[in-house]
């Protein structure tokens, strides 16, 4: 054995039958290759130290140099654990040499033979380090085998039988031990395993061969040295045995372990197939638990069927739809499951025979227990891996809710367009019962005749019912803000509830407190919200009952504020309307105020929603009392108006608050515009109207030019195709920023009409209106104009202060009047200076009435009333020209 057989001595360790490479080489542990470097000096200086001094005999030479060297070249390959190793039988024509020429001459032999066992009939090409010291290490062996058989008495060249088998054994052993020793080192140390245990486990087994060997070289010695050369040819036959020993044995072994690493490598290929089985398995598992978890959450359910309809899976919302469960429903026909109403039984049929083209249908679905739901259904074949049909799929959702949400949006959309039309209709109705009652009024506070009067009267409280009307019908058409005024709920109360109850049998039993407060709200809107209640708690009691309303101050705080109250502590006046009706289940009862819910066929669902709505923006809180069998009691709490405010006397209900000044008035309507300023002509005012907008502004500029400055404007929100009210006032501000104006409208909803002052109106009025109204809201709004207006004393008509009374001259006149008070005086009177001062211009006009007017800044209106009022008849004149209807600056005789 050499170094050659080491498989990795310099390198890392090579497979079984390679020799390290060059790079493998320069890549091994520094200890190792310090351990290479060491053998390869020591055998160098062995080599100096022992090369021989004398010719050896040549014959014997060649010969075993020959031998040595051909038995190299034929060489096996130990099949160590972590590499390989080479061996030889070369050993015995080194022993036989070393018996006969010693170990210098041996020494040389043993190089060569090194040489042949690296170079000769290789695998693959050795490195020069691996050759060298292989050569080495043989070096080394030889010498120390020499010392040995020296040292225990042999002699060499002389074979006496009682001193030769001692050394030979000793030579033998030392060969075993520094041969295999030098290269298990090697090996061991490039591959950081234990040198004994390497060397135990792959070298020991090999020390007979080592003797058998030292043996024949003994006998082929002793031959040679008492025969003759030749029969050094005896040794061949002992030395072939051995290498084919060797051969076969080594093969075996060869074959033993290339069949455990084939054993190997199947088990970990099985172990390898196993674990991606395990991997697949675990996927597999994880698909079907994700698959579980999808079928589990989505929101539509799914069934599966075989090939023969029969069920198979059911996922927990098809459970829930069907009634049946996963259990008890799988095997089943499909229909025993899945069971459509009569007209659906045919799309049952398609599922089951899988003929549906994937159509989503919709049918009704009968459930387990007997209720019916609405369900939208698609079904579709499954398929294998291998394209063939295993059964079928089926879909399906719960459409019921849908259904009737598009239905509540149809109805919703219906009512919208119902709204915006009652809307339209409110609003038209309005400027029309405006001309109808302004004139109303306006005769009746003109009439002579007292039946005349009373009637007329009668006429106008009528208009003013179907005011109410209408604005109820605004308030259902369109909600909106609360226009608020201070109200006092006791009377309105009794009125609205007795209205929604009459001709029903349900009878209404009232408890107000007499000292109610007053709050600060929509009158409209709250007559909705009692209507709405009423009329629930009327349809609750079908076959006739009692609706009990009671009213009292409350003042709500931290230890008495009731369950579920959801606005600020404190005072507040509780409505509260009761019926002994059937009560409202507990499940409904956190849904009455959702909007579109009902239990009654025909409901809406909005009417207490919009109560609700209604409420909240009162800052109010609407509480749900019921229990089952005894009734319903719905409570309406309502802040109350602040003592202050409360103290705050309330204009006076009935009289005329007259005032003077110059109004412009701006509507689209002409009857509307001519009921204003005939309003306001006979209140005292001097009115100009305008059509639009445009027209308005225009107005306004002309008169800021000429000094005759408006002392208040009213503007009509709504103008279709113009400019209105809003744009309109902020035209005029920027003319004139103190600008007095007062929004008006036949849209109770507008956002104006409920916070006029953000957007810089200083009142507002709701169409239609009264005399009385009219009158309060402009003496008010002019009640701050101290100073004359000085285009009417340049005009030499002196218009008296608002702070002082207005006194009338003529004889039997009324009584003198504080202005902004109520009367049913004629407008302000005049000084016999003024009076004369009229009678003068138009004597100087010739009876012109309307150039009179002009010339005296006034309209031709407010020029006649006086003329008439004070019985002022100038010369007539020769020519005049007919007074016309409007001129557009300034209102003409009506």
């Amino acid at each position: 054995m050499d170094a050659a057989g080491f498989g990795s001595t310099i390198g890392a360790m090579a497979g079984p039958g390679r020799a390290p490479s060059a790079r493998a080489a320069a890549a091994s542990p520094r200890v190792a290759q310090c351990y290479v470097a060491g053998v390869i000096a020591a055998g160098g200086a062995t080599l100096v130290a022992c090369f021989p001094r004398t010719t050896p005999n040549l014959t014997l030479f060649l010969l075993f140099l020959v031998a040595s060297s051909t038995a190299a070249a034929f060489k096996v390959t130990l099949p160590i654990g972590r590499g390989s190793s080479t061996m030889s039988v070369s050993y015995a024509a080194d022993f036989t040499a070393l018996l006969l020429l010693g170990p210098n001459v041996t020494m040389l032999i043993s190089m060569v033979s090194g040489w042949a066992q690296c170079a000769v009939n290789a695998r693959q090409k050795n490195p020069p380090s691996r050759t060298i010291f292989s050569m080495a290490e043989l070096v080394l062996t030889v010498q120390a085998s020499g010392l040995a058989y020296r040292l225990l008495g042999g002699q060499f060249g002389a074979f006496q039988t009682a001193s030769f088998a001692g050394p030979l054994v000793g030579a033998a052993v030392t060969y075993f031990v520094v041969n295999t020793g030098l290269v298990a080192g090697a090996m061991a140390l490039s591959g950081e395993q234990s040198i004994l245990s390497l060397w135990r486990e792959n070298f020991l087994w090999a020390a007979p061969s080592y003797f058998v060997g030292a043996g024949t070289a003994a006998v082929v010695a002793s031959l040679i040295h008492h025969t003759g050369e030749w029969f050094a040819l005896l040794a061949a036959a002992p030395v072939y045995l051995t290498y084919r020993t060797y051969r076969t044995y080594l093969g075996r072994m060869e074959d033993e372990q290339r069949h455990v690493r084939q054993i190997s490598e199947l088990h970990w290929a099985t172990m390898e197939a196993l674990e991606l089985a395990k991997q697949s398995e675990r996927a597999l598992a994880a698909e079907k638990e994700q698959l579980a978890i999808t079928l589990r959450s989505i929101g539509d359910g799914v069934i599966t069927t075989d090939t023969l309809g029969q069920v198979r899976t059911l996922n927990p919302t098809a459970e829930r739809l069907t009634g049946w469960t996963q259990a008890d429903a799988a095997g089943l026909p499909l229909r025993d499951v899945f069971q459509p109403a009569a007209d659906g039984a045919a799309a049952c049929d398609q599922v089951a025979s899988r003929t549906t083209d994937g159509a989503r249908i919709r049918l009704p679905l009968l459930c387990r227990d007997g209720s019916s739901r609405i369900i939208e259904q698609v079904t579709s074949p499954l398929h294998d891996s291998a394209g063939e049909e295993v059964g079928a799929v089926l879909v399906f959702r719960d459409v019921t809710d849908a259904i009737a949400l598009d239905q509540e949006r149809l109805r919703a959309s219906k009512m919208e367009s119902l709204a915006v039309l009652a809307g339209g209709i409110a609003h038209d109705f309005n400027n029309i019962l405006l001309a109808i009652s302004g004139h109303v009024s306006l005769a009746a506070l003109e009439a002579a005749n007292e039946p005349l009067a009373r009637r007329l009267a009668d006429a106008e409280r009528a208009c003013i019912r179907a005011r109410g009307l209408t604005q109820q019908l605004l308030t259902f058409a369109k909600g909106g803000a609360p226009v608020r005024k201070r109200v006092g709920l006791a009377p309105l109360v009794r009125d609205w509830a007795r209205f929604a109850l009459h001709g029903s049998n349900v009878r209404c039993e009232e408890s107000l407190a007499a000292d109610l407060w007053p709050v600060n709200a929509d009158e409209g809107q709250l007559s909705q919200v009692v209507n709405n209640i009423v009329l629930n708690a009327k349809q609750a009691m079908p076959e006739g009952g009692t609706v009990t309303i009671r009213a009292s101050n409350l003042v709500i705080g931290p230890h008495n504020r009731p369950a579920g109250f959801n606005a600020p502590d404190g005072r507040y006046v509780a409505l509260a309307i009761g019926d002994n009706g059937p009560g409202i289940p507990e499940q409904n009862q956190r849904r009455v105020f959702d909007p579109y819910f009902t239990t009654k066929p025909d409901g809406t669902g909005l009417g207490l929603a919009s109560s609700y709505s209604i409420v909240s923006k009162h800052e109010g809180h609407l509480g749900l009392e019921s229990e089952i069998g005894q009734g319903t009691t719905f409570t309406v709490y309502l802040p109350a108006m602040t003592p202050a405010a409360e103290a705050a006397p309330l204009a006076p209900a009935t009289g005329i608050a007259r005032g003077c000044g110059r109004v412009l008035v701006m509507d689209d309507e002409d009857a509307v515009r001519t009921v204003a300023a005939d309003m306001l002509e006979f209140l005292g005012y001097d009115v100009v109207t305008a059509a639009h907008g445009q027209e308005a502004v225009e107005r306004y500029r002309t008169a800021l030019a000429a000094g005759r400055r408006f002392d208040a404007v009213m503007l009509d929100l709504t103008v279709p195709g113009g400019m209105g009210g809003q744009e309109t006032l902020a035209a005029l501000r920027a003319l004139d920023p103190p600008v007095r104006a007062v929004a008006a409208s036949g849209y109770s909803d507008d956002e104006v009409m409920a916070r006029f002052q953000e957007f810089g109106f200083r009142a507002v009025i709701a169409k239609p209106f009264t005399v009385t109204e009219l009158g309060r809201l402009f003496a008010g709004l002019t009640a701050r104009v101290s100073a004359p207006d000085e285009a009417a004393a340049t005009a030499g008509v002196r218009e008296p202060a608002r702070d002082r009374t207005l006194v009338t001259a003529a004889p039997g006149g009324p009584a003198p009047v504080p202005t902004g008070q109520a009367s049913s005086a004629s407008p302000a009177s005049l000084s016999t200076v003024e009076r004369a001062h009229i009678l003068q211009v138009l004597e100087k006009l010739q009876g012109n009435k309307v150039a009179a007017a002009q010339a005296l800044g006034v309209s031709r209106r407010t020029l006649y009333r006086r003329l008439q009022k004070y019985n002022l008849r100038p010369t007539p004149p020769s020519t005049s020209a007919p007074p016309s209807r409007r001129t557009g600056t300034a209102v003409g005789h009506r």
